[in-house]
């Protein structure tokens, strides 16, 4: 508990402390100065904590999402760029004639597509 920073404290270390806390105390041990301690300002530091994570995580997705809406409009313009070269290549007739024996021949063995073909 000693060497545990604030905003490393979660809800299940809090109640990890507070019942070995409690089990101590009622074995007759004077900790009464450590419930205090984590009632009074553990608690409040963690919850303080906490808001202000979930007032951040809004600001972290839009940045994400302008992030991804930037490399989105930078693989359009990739997209269109192939595309556009795809259309005026002088290759494009070669290009279909060779998709169109590979996909006839796609499922032959080789050796058979020099007798049949």
């Amino acid at each position: 508990m000693c060497t545990t920073n604030v905003a490393d404290i979660t809800r299940n270390m809090i109640r990890e402390w507070y019942y070995h806390l409690r089990f101590v105390n009622s074995q007759h041990f004077e900790i009464d100065f450590a419930l205090a301690h984590l009632e009074r300002v553990v608690v409040p530091a963690f919850f303080g904590s906490s808001s202000s994570k979930n007032r951040r995580i809004p600001g972290v997705l839009n940045q994400r999402i302008q992030r991804l809406q930037q490399e989105v409009i930078k693989v359009n313009s990739k997209l269109e760029k192939c595309e556009e070269y795809g259309r005026s290549s002088t290759k494009s007739g070669f290009m279909k004639d060779c998709l169109n024996t590979a996909s006839r021949l796609i499922e032959v063995e080789i050796c058979i597509s020099w007798f049949v073909y």
